[in-house]
């Protein structure tokens, strides 16, 4: 299967920010979108995708300010990071629409990320692979071949 056609039957929100989005409104689409999207998307004013920020380290990064201790890297981290373009990660496995998700899966594994961005030939993001969508389809099939397997004893 294709990963634009496991984007068709498996729509899953997808939260994209702009470069100069602050952290505050970031912990403020975390929650607001959970339990939906865990991670969120920097894309420019065309939907190019520009980077990643994983839910952790947003939530991390704000609630540190919270704590009577920081470390000096807690505390150049709150100065020098305060919008998505100074937080993203600018490299970070993705997906193309193209590729088939035999050839994905196994790079999403192997990076241990719950979603992976998928693009298209322009770089634009599309959606993502939700990792948890993916087991929970994977289990529905093991459940039916394993009925059927029964059925035929």
């Amino acid at each position: 299967m294709k990963v634009s056609e496991w984007l068709d039957q498996h729509p899953y929100q997808v939260m994209p920010v702009m470069p100069e989005t602050t952290i505050e409104q970031m912990v403020d689409m975390l929650l607001a979108y959970r339990p939906f999207s865990t991670d969120l998307y920097v894309v420019d004013e065309k939907g190019l995708l520009l980077g990643h920020i994983s839910s952790k380290s947003v939530l991390n990064h704000y609630l540190v300010e919270h704590q009577p201790v920081q470390s000096r890297r807690e505390l150049m981290n709150r100065i020098t990071k305060s919008t998505a373009m100074e937080m993203m990660e600018r490299q970070f496995p993705k997906a193309e629409l193209d590729e088939s998700m035999d050839a994905v899966l196994p790079r999403q594994v192997h990076h241990e990320i719950t979603e992976m961005a998928v693009v298209d030939d322009n770089g634009e993001l599309c959606g993502v692979i939700n990792l948890y969508t993916l087991a929970r389809s994977l289990r529905s099939l093991d459940r039916v071949n394993s009925e059927d397997n029964q059925d035929c004893m």
